[in-house]
């Protein structure tokens, strides 16, 4: 077995040029994982993963490796042992009541979150907590913890915790699943912003089986894909497998990232979006 013909039977290429594929990382499942046959290494350009595995290390993620000398390493079923995941000791709310009286445990975060349009119900709703300049923003679904996004609010730069399951649920999506639309960007902190506008996440430019299947099976009727300027082939990608799904789709190519843009602006990308989801194309221009 080739090392490409490996690579096409174990995660799958998207797209190659010269001794280069690109396909959905491994790892964390983002859109643009390459993978240079010829140096034997990869790398991940999303900015919460940025692996870079060598060969050995990717056939240790995938469980099984190519033909090597006349000997077939066959697939070993690794047993899936589900992380449990918690928060950092230290955090508290950002915003909590003392009586009828609106505190906060952390007024630079606080200040931080305002800055980003996410108003007091949300950071309360949501249960925001911080701990000293970062702040954390919990990820659950029938109220376990799946996952959390930390964000730094001096620099850039988001963390995941190890083992989270994001990738597998969208963001407050115990409440989401009974929308009739749902508009889905890059940023957790960008959907809270706009959450009034029916807008959640999945944490990235890319779309994961296990939320396409949840979209499937809700009361979710349509959806439109508002990523990032630079997604625009993850967005299609998207788009084309959810109409696949048998779920209602269109993908809005905007300048810059959707907080570049006022809420006019967004309720009319939206608005232009639904006449024209069920139109053959896949993007319509913000």
């Amino acid at each position: 077995m080739s090392l490409l013909t490996w690579i096409h039977d174990s995660i799958g290429v998207d797209g190659q040029r010269g001794a280069e594929v690109r396909t959905q990382c491994p790892k964390c499942g983002h859109s643009n994982f390459y993978f240079n046959i010829n140096k034997q290494v990869g790398h991940c350009h999303s900015a919460s993963c940025h692996w870079n595995p060598r060969l050995k290390d990717l056939i240790e993620h995938v469980g099984y490796g190519p033909e090597k000398i006349g000997f077939y390493q066959p697939r070993i079923e690794k047993p899936v042992v589900e992380a449990e995941i918690e928060l950092p000791g230290g955090v508290l709310p950002v915003l909590f009541y003392d009586g009828p009286t609106l505190m906060t445990n952390n007024e630079a975060a606080y200040e931080y979150l305002k800055g980003r349009n996410i108003a007091d119900k949300e950071i309360l709703r949501f249960e925001i907590e911080a701990k000293g300049n970062r702040v954390y923003l919990s990820v659950r679904e029938a109220g376990k913890l799946e996952s959390y996004v930390s964000r730094s609010i001096t620099t850039k730069g988001y963390l995941y915790p190890e083992g989270g399951r994001h990738s597998k649920t969208l963001l407050g999506w115990d409440e989401s699943k009974y929308w009739s639309k749902i508009t889905l960007v890059e940023n957790s902190f960008v959907s809270l912003a706009l959450r009034s506008e029916y807008c959640s996440t999945n944490f990235g430019s890319c779309l994961s089986v296990e939320q396409i299947e949840k979209v499937k099976n809700s009361r979710v009727q349509q959806v439109i894909i508002m990523w990032d300027e630079g997604a625009e082939i993850a967005a299609e990608k998207a788009v084309l497998s959810l109409r696949s799904a048998g779920v209602r789709a269109i993908a809005v190519r905007i300048k810059g990232q959707p907080d570049d843009h006022s809420i006019e602006e967004i309720r009319e990308f939206i608005k232009k979006a639904e006449g024209a989801i069920d139109n053959r194309g896949v993007f319509v221009y913000g």
